[in-house]
Protein backbone atom coordinates (compact mmCIF):
# COMPACT_ATOMS: atom_id res chain seq x y z
CA UNK A 1 0.00 0.00 0.00
CA UNK A 2 1.45 3.36 -1.05
CA UNK A 3 0.14 6.68 0.33
CA UNK A 4 0.79 9.79 -1.76
CA UNK A 5 -0.07 13.47 -1.38
CA UNK A 6 -2.02 14.89 -4.32
CA UNK A 7 -1.57 18.60 -5.07
CA UNK A 8 -3.25 19.06 -8.45
CA UNK A 9 -6.85 20.30 -7.87
CA UNK A 10 -8.18 18.61 -11.00
CA UNK A 11 -6.67 15.27 -9.98
CA UNK A 12 -8.11 15.65 -6.48
CA UNK A 13 -11.58 16.19 -7.89
CA UNK A 14 -11.24 13.30 -10.35
CA UNK A 15 -10.11 10.87 -7.64
CA UNK A 16 -12.78 12.00 -5.16
CA UNK A 17 -15.50 11.59 -7.77
CA UNK A 18 -14.38 8.09 -8.80
CA UNK A 19 -14.27 6.85 -5.23
CA UNK A 20 -17.36 8.56 -3.80
CA UNK A 21 -19.60 7.67 -6.72
CA UNK A 22 -18.66 4.04 -6.13
CA UNK A 23 -19.73 4.30 -2.47
CA UNK A 24 -23.44 5.05 -2.80
CA UNK A 25 -24.24 3.33 0.51
CA UNK A 26 -22.45 6.17 2.30
CA UNK A 27 -22.70 9.04 -0.21
CA UNK A 28 -26.11 8.57 -1.80
CA UNK A 29 -27.25 12.21 -1.49
CA UNK A 30 -26.05 13.86 -4.69
CA UNK A 31 -25.86 17.39 -3.29
CA UNK A 32 -23.76 16.30 -0.33
CA UNK A 33 -21.51 14.10 -2.44
CA UNK A 34 -20.90 16.88 -4.97
CA UNK A 35 -20.03 19.20 -2.10
CA UNK A 36 -17.34 16.83 -0.86
CA UNK A 37 -15.97 16.47 -4.39
CA UNK A 38 -15.93 20.23 -4.99
CA UNK A 39 -14.36 21.07 -1.64
CA UNK A 40 -11.62 18.46 -2.09
CA UNK A 41 -9.91 20.69 -4.67
CA UNK A 42 -8.73 23.06 -1.93
CA UNK A 43 -7.99 20.56 0.82
CA UNK A 44 -4.95 18.57 1.87
CA UNK A 45 -5.42 15.36 -0.10
CA UNK A 46 -3.98 11.89 0.49
CA UNK A 47 -4.49 8.96 -1.90
CA UNK A 48 -3.91 5.25 -1.32
CA UNK A 49 -2.48 3.33 -4.26
CA UNK A 50 -2.20 -0.42 -4.71
CA UNK A 51 -0.78 -2.09 -7.81
CA UNK A 52 -0.89 1.23 -9.66
CA UNK A 53 -4.59 1.85 -8.90
CA UNK A 54 -6.06 4.43 -6.53
CA UNK A 55 -8.17 2.57 -3.96
CA UNK A 56 -8.96 5.34 -1.52
CA UNK A 57 -8.46 8.96 -0.47
CA UNK A 58 -8.70 11.24 2.55
CA UNK A 59 -9.03 15.04 2.82
CA UNK A 60 -8.11 17.34 5.69
CA UNK A 61 -9.25 20.88 6.40
CA UNK A 62 -8.36 23.29 9.17
CA UNK A 63 -11.17 24.11 11.59
CA UNK A 64 -9.12 26.08 14.12
CA UNK A 65 -5.54 27.01 14.99
CA UNK A 66 -5.07 23.75 16.88
CA UNK A 67 -7.54 21.48 15.10
CA UNK A 68 -7.80 19.85 11.72
CA UNK A 69 -10.82 17.91 10.47
CA UNK A 70 -10.92 14.68 8.53
CA UNK A 71 -13.34 16.24 6.06
CA UNK A 72 -14.06 13.24 3.87
CA UNK A 73 -12.64 9.79 3.33
CA UNK A 74 -13.49 6.94 0.99
CA UNK A 75 -12.06 3.52 0.23
CA UNK A 76 -13.33 1.26 -2.56
CA UNK A 77 -15.45 -1.58 -1.17
CA UNK A 78 -13.18 -4.27 -2.55
CA UNK A 79 -10.31 -2.71 -0.60
CA UNK A 80 -12.12 -2.54 2.74
CA UNK A 81 -10.36 -4.33 5.61
CA UNK A 82 -7.09 -4.48 3.68
CA UNK A 83 -5.26 -1.66 5.42
CA UNK A 84 -5.93 1.25 3.04
CA UNK A 85 -8.11 3.21 5.45
CA UNK A 86 -5.74 2.77 8.37
CA UNK A 87 -2.76 3.77 6.21
CA UNK A 88 -4.57 6.92 5.06
CA UNK A 89 -5.44 7.93 8.62
CA UNK A 90 -1.88 7.30 9.84
CA UNK A 91 -0.51 9.46 7.00
CA UNK A 92 -2.99 12.20 7.83
CA UNK A 93 -2.14 12.05 11.55
CA UNK A 94 1.59 12.26 10.82
CA UNK A 95 1.07 15.25 8.52
CA UNK A 96 -1.20 17.07 10.99
CA UNK A 97 1.14 16.52 13.93
CA UNK A 98 4.11 17.73 11.89
CA UNK A 99 2.10 20.82 10.87
CA UNK A 100 1.60 21.69 14.54
CA UNK A 101 -2.04 20.71 15.05
CA UNK A 102 -2.96 19.22 18.41
CA UNK A 103 -6.29 17.58 17.58
CA UNK A 104 -8.08 15.91 14.69
CA UNK A 105 -11.86 15.63 14.52
CA UNK A 106 -14.25 13.74 12.27
CA UNK A 107 -18.04 13.66 11.87
CA UNK A 108 -20.18 10.63 11.09
CA UNK A 109 -23.67 9.28 11.76
CA UNK A 110 -24.14 8.14 15.36
CA UNK A 111 -23.60 4.46 16.11
CA UNK A 112 -26.73 2.32 16.09
CA UNK A 113 -28.50 3.94 13.15
CA UNK A 114 -27.21 2.10 10.08
CA UNK A 115 -25.03 -0.99 9.71
CA UNK A 116 -22.70 0.67 7.19
CA UNK A 117 -22.14 3.66 9.46
CA UNK A 118 -21.68 1.37 12.46
CA UNK A 119 -18.68 -0.09 10.64
CA UNK A 120 -17.43 3.44 10.02
CA UNK A 121 -17.77 4.27 13.74
CA UNK A 122 -15.84 1.15 14.72
CA UNK A 123 -13.11 1.99 12.23
CA UNK A 124 -12.64 5.49 13.66
CA UNK A 125 -12.51 4.05 17.18
CA UNK A 126 -9.96 1.44 16.09
CA UNK A 127 -7.59 4.09 14.71
CA UNK A 128 -7.72 6.16 17.90
CA UNK A 129 -10.69 8.54 17.68
CA UNK A 130 -12.85 8.99 20.78
CA UNK A 131 -16.44 10.21 21.15
CA UNK A 132 -16.74 13.92 21.88
CA UNK A 133 -20.38 14.94 21.38
CA UNK A 134 -23.54 14.12 19.43
CA UNK A 135 -25.53 16.86 17.66
CA UNK A 136 -29.00 15.35 17.05
CA UNK A 137 -30.11 17.82 14.35
CA UNK A 138 -26.79 18.89 12.78
CA UNK A 139 -27.84 17.05 9.60
CA UNK A 140 -31.37 15.89 10.44
CA UNK A 141 -33.14 13.89 13.14
CA UNK A 142 -32.73 10.61 11.23
CA UNK A 143 -28.95 11.14 11.03
CA UNK A 144 -27.62 12.47 14.35
CA UNK A 145 -24.06 13.74 13.99
CA UNK A 146 -21.42 12.00 16.09
CA UNK A 147 -18.22 14.02 16.49
CA UNK A 148 -15.05 12.11 17.27
CA UNK A 149 -11.78 13.70 18.33
CA UNK A 150 -8.23 12.39 18.42
CA UNK A 151 -5.23 13.87 20.24
CA UNK A 152 -2.18 14.24 18.03
CA UNK A 153 0.06 14.36 21.09
CA UNK A 154 1.05 11.51 23.36
CA UNK A 155 -1.53 11.38 26.14
CA UNK A 156 0.76 9.52 28.57
CA UNK A 157 1.71 10.57 32.09
CA UNK A 158 3.93 13.54 32.92
CA UNK A 159 6.79 11.31 34.06
CA UNK A 160 7.19 9.59 30.70
CA UNK A 161 10.39 10.54 28.82
CA UNK A 162 9.69 12.07 25.42
CA UNK A 163 11.51 11.28 22.21
CA UNK A 164 10.96 14.82 20.91
CA UNK A 165 12.72 17.67 19.19
CA UNK A 166 13.49 19.22 22.60
CA UNK A 167 15.34 16.10 23.77
CA UNK A 168 17.08 15.42 20.48
CA UNK A 169 14.60 12.89 19.11
CA UNK A 170 15.37 9.37 17.93
CA UNK A 171 18.60 8.97 15.97
CA UNK A 172 19.32 6.10 13.59
CA UNK A 173 22.78 4.66 14.33
CA UNK A 174 22.77 1.58 12.10
CA UNK A 175 20.32 0.27 9.54
CA UNK A 176 20.01 -2.86 7.39
CA UNK A 177 16.99 -4.59 5.90
CA UNK A 178 16.27 -6.74 8.96
CA UNK A 179 18.03 -4.95 11.82
CA UNK A 180 18.34 -1.36 13.00
CA UNK A 181 19.94 0.35 15.98
CA UNK A 182 18.58 3.60 17.42
CA UNK A 183 19.56 6.13 20.07
CA UNK A 184 16.46 7.07 22.08
CA UNK A 185 17.46 10.49 23.36
CA UNK A 186 15.02 10.62 26.23
CA UNK A 187 16.52 13.74 27.86
CA UNK A 188 19.16 16.34 27.14
CA UNK A 189 22.47 14.50 27.02
CA UNK A 190 20.83 11.17 27.92
CA UNK A 191 21.00 8.16 25.60
CA UNK A 192 19.26 4.79 25.53
CA UNK A 193 20.13 2.36 22.75
CA UNK A 194 17.60 0.08 21.13
CA UNK A 195 17.82 -2.69 18.53
CA UNK A 196 14.73 -3.14 16.38
CA UNK A 197 13.36 -4.61 13.18
CA UNK A 198 11.17 -1.54 12.66
CA UNK A 199 11.67 1.61 10.67
CA UNK A 200 12.23 4.76 12.70
CA UNK A 201 8.71 6.05 12.08
CA UNK A 202 7.21 2.76 13.32
CA UNK A 203 9.09 2.48 16.62
CA UNK A 204 6.97 1.82 19.69
CA UNK A 205 8.98 4.46 21.58
CA UNK A 206 7.58 7.15 19.30
CA UNK A 207 3.94 6.03 19.39
CA UNK A 208 0.99 7.68 21.07
CA UNK A 209 -0.89 5.64 23.66
CA UNK A 210 -3.59 4.86 21.11
CA UNK A 211 -1.06 3.69 18.52
CA UNK A 212 0.80 1.59 21.08
CA UNK A 213 -2.35 -0.20 22.22
CA UNK A 214 -3.35 -0.93 18.62
CA UNK A 215 0.07 -1.97 17.33
CA UNK A 216 0.57 -5.30 15.62
CA UNK A 217 3.49 -7.45 16.79
CA UNK A 218 6.56 -8.14 14.69
CA UNK A 219 5.93 -11.87 14.59
CA UNK A 220 3.71 -14.78 15.55
CA UNK A 221 4.62 -17.85 17.58
CA UNK A 222 2.28 -20.83 17.32
CA UNK A 223 1.70 -23.83 19.53
CA UNK A 224 0.75 -26.42 16.89
CA UNK A 225 -1.17 -29.27 18.49
CA UNK A 226 -1.97 -32.37 16.42
CA UNK A 227 -4.94 -34.68 16.86
CA UNK A 228 -4.22 -38.07 15.28
CA UNK A 229 -6.58 -41.08 15.23
CA UNK A 230 -6.05 -43.42 18.16
CA UNK A 231 -3.14 -41.40 19.56
CA UNK A 232 -2.51 -38.98 22.37
CA UNK A 233 -2.58 -35.31 21.44
CA UNK A 234 0.91 -34.18 20.37
CA UNK A 235 2.77 -30.87 20.35
CA UNK A 236 4.61 -30.33 17.06
CA UNK A 237 7.98 -28.61 17.31
CA UNK A 238 11.11 -28.63 15.17
CA UNK A 239 14.84 -28.10 15.38
CA UNK A 240 15.72 -24.80 13.73
CA UNK A 241 19.22 -23.38 13.36
CA UNK A 242 19.64 -20.14 15.29
CA UNK A 243 22.66 -18.29 13.97
CA UNK A 244 23.13 -16.08 17.05
CA UNK A 245 23.81 -19.14 19.24
CA UNK A 246 25.24 -21.43 16.55
CA UNK A 247 22.94 -24.35 17.34
CA UNK A 248 19.82 -26.16 16.17
CA UNK A 249 17.35 -25.30 18.93
CA UNK A 250 14.01 -26.88 19.77
CA UNK A 251 11.63 -24.34 18.28
CA UNK A 252 7.92 -23.69 17.74
CA UNK A 253 6.40 -22.57 14.46
CA UNK A 254 7.14 -18.86 14.26
CA UNK A 255 7.79 -16.06 11.82
CA UNK A 256 7.52 -12.38 10.99
CA UNK A 257 4.29 -10.79 9.77
CA UNK A 258 4.43 -10.09 6.04
CA UNK A 259 2.92 -6.87 4.59
CA UNK A 260 0.07 -9.01 3.23
CA UNK A 261 -0.60 -10.31 6.74
CA UNK A 262 -0.72 -6.81 8.20
CA UNK A 263 -3.31 -5.73 5.63
CA UNK A 264 -5.53 -8.78 6.23
CA UNK A 265 -8.78 -8.80 8.22
CA UNK A 266 -7.17 -11.14 10.78
CA UNK A 267 -3.42 -10.40 10.54
CA UNK A 268 -2.26 -12.74 13.30
CA UNK A 269 -4.33 -15.71 12.18
CA UNK A 270 -3.29 -15.29 8.54
CA UNK A 271 0.38 -15.09 9.51
CA UNK A 272 0.06 -18.18 11.71
CA UNK A 273 -1.64 -20.22 8.98
CA UNK A 274 1.05 -19.21 6.48
CA UNK A 275 3.92 -20.05 8.85
CA UNK A 276 2.42 -23.46 9.66
CA UNK A 277 2.23 -24.25 5.95
CA UNK A 278 5.78 -23.04 5.25
CA UNK A 279 7.47 -24.73 8.23
CA UNK A 280 5.51 -27.98 8.48
CA UNK A 281 3.78 -28.53 5.12
CA UNK A 282 0.42 -28.72 6.92
CA UNK A 283 -2.67 -26.82 5.78
CA UNK A 284 -5.02 -25.45 8.42
CA UNK A 285 -8.56 -26.48 7.46
CA UNK A 286 -11.81 -24.67 8.25
CA UNK A 287 -12.66 -27.46 10.69
CA UNK A 288 -9.39 -26.91 12.61
CA UNK A 289 -9.21 -24.48 15.50
CA UNK A 290 -6.85 -21.53 15.79
CA UNK A 291 -7.00 -18.98 18.58
CA UNK A 292 -5.03 -15.95 19.72
CA UNK A 293 -3.73 -16.31 23.27
CA UNK A 294 -1.68 -13.12 23.55
CA UNK A 295 -1.84 -10.44 20.82
CA UNK A 296 1.49 -8.74 21.53
CA UNK A 297 4.15 -9.76 24.06
CA UNK A 298 7.58 -8.17 24.50
CA UNK A 299 10.39 -10.61 25.22
CA UNK A 300 13.27 -8.29 26.18
CA UNK A 301 11.99 -4.67 26.36
CA UNK A 302 15.20 -3.62 28.07
CA UNK A 303 16.96 -3.64 24.71
CA UNK A 304 14.30 -4.05 22.00
CA UNK A 305 10.59 -3.66 21.34
CA UNK A 306 10.54 -6.80 19.22
CA UNK A 307 7.22 -8.47 19.94
CA UNK A 308 5.38 -11.71 19.34
CA UNK A 309 1.78 -12.78 19.33
CA UNK A 310 1.16 -16.25 20.77
CA UNK A 311 -1.46 -18.47 19.15
CA UNK A 312 -2.60 -22.07 19.44
CA UNK A 313 -3.57 -24.11 16.39
CA UNK A 314 -5.29 -27.48 16.79
CA UNK A 315 -5.05 -29.53 13.60
CA UNK A 316 -6.78 -32.87 13.06
CA UNK A 317 -4.94 -35.28 10.74
CA UNK A 318 -5.49 -38.79 9.42
CA UNK A 319 -1.73 -39.30 9.12
CA UNK A 320 1.58 -37.44 8.94
CA UNK A 321 2.19 -37.91 5.22
CA UNK A 322 2.17 -34.16 4.48
CA UNK A 323 4.59 -33.25 7.25
CA UNK A 324 7.76 -31.75 5.74
CA UNK A 325 10.22 -28.87 6.03
CA UNK A 326 10.54 -28.10 2.32
CA UNK A 327 9.06 -24.63 2.70
CA UNK A 328 12.10 -23.13 4.43
CA UNK A 329 12.84 -19.65 3.08
CA UNK A 330 15.96 -17.48 2.98
CA UNK A 331 18.38 -18.34 5.79
CA UNK A 332 16.01 -20.81 7.50
CA UNK A 333 17.55 -24.22 8.29
CA UNK A 334 15.65 -27.11 9.88
CA UNK A 335 16.81 -30.46 11.23
CA UNK A 336 13.70 -32.54 11.81
CA UNK A 337 10.59 -32.50 13.97
CA UNK A 338 9.71 -33.42 17.53
CA UNK A 339 6.21 -34.80 18.22
CA UNK A 340 5.94 -34.36 21.98
CA UNK A 341 3.42 -36.15 24.14
CA UNK A 342 2.57 -34.73 27.55
CA UNK A 343 5.23 -36.72 29.40
CA UNK A 344 8.09 -35.64 27.11
CA UNK A 345 6.86 -32.03 27.00
CA UNK A 346 6.75 -31.90 30.80
CA UNK A 347 10.25 -33.37 31.10
CA UNK A 348 11.70 -30.78 28.71
CA UNK A 349 9.75 -28.00 30.41
CA UNK A 350 11.02 -28.96 33.89
CA UNK A 351 14.66 -29.59 32.95
CA UNK A 352 15.03 -26.69 30.54
CA UNK A 353 16.81 -28.95 28.04
CA UNK A 354 15.61 -30.74 24.93
CA UNK A 355 16.34 -34.38 24.08
CA UNK A 356 19.64 -33.30 22.50
CA UNK A 357 20.73 -31.76 25.81
CA UNK A 358 20.44 -28.13 24.68
CA UNK A 359 18.63 -25.22 26.29
CA UNK A 360 16.11 -23.35 24.16
CA UNK A 361 14.34 -20.04 23.60
CA UNK A 362 11.79 -18.27 25.78
CA UNK A 363 9.26 -18.69 22.95
CA UNK A 364 9.78 -22.47 23.02
CA UNK A 365 9.32 -22.47 26.80
CA UNK A 366 6.06 -20.53 26.40
CA UNK A 367 4.74 -22.97 23.79
CA UNK A 368 5.53 -25.90 26.08
CA UNK A 369 3.64 -24.04 28.83
CA UNK A 370 0.64 -23.52 26.57
CA UNK A 371 0.52 -27.20 25.67
CA UNK A 372 0.82 -28.36 29.28
CA UNK A 373 -1.82 -25.88 30.49
CA UNK A 374 -4.42 -26.47 27.77
CA UNK A 375 -4.03 -30.14 26.95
Amino acid sequence: MNIITVTDPAQKEKTAREILEALQDWFEVTETREGYIRDSRGQTFFAAEEDGRTVGFLCLKETGKSTVELAVMGVRKESHRKGAGRALVEAAKAYAAEAGYEFMQVKTVQMGRYEDYDRTNRFYQDVGFRELEVFPTYWDEANPCQIYVLSLKDSGGEDRPEQSAETGGIETLYETKFLKCYDLRYAEGKHYYEVSRRKKEDLAAGMTDEQFRAMLPDAVTVAVVLHLPGEETRLLMSYEYRYAVGQFLLSPVAGLLDPEDRAAEQPLVQAAVREIREETGLTVKESDRIRILNPCAFSTPGMTEESNAFLCAEITLDNLDDLNQDGAEGSELFDGFELLDRESAERIFRTGRDDRGNTFSLAAWMVLSIYLMLF
